[in-house]
């Protein structure tokens, strides 16, 4: 599942840092 989920598509790393930029910027 996570294999498949990394193998996906590099969007998902461009849509996990979004979050973890609001995530700093709410901080």
């Amino acid at each position: 599942m996570y294999l498949l989920f990394f193998k996906n598509y590099p969007l998902t790393h461009f849509f996990f840092f979004s979050i973890f930029l609001k995530t700093v910027r709410k901080s």
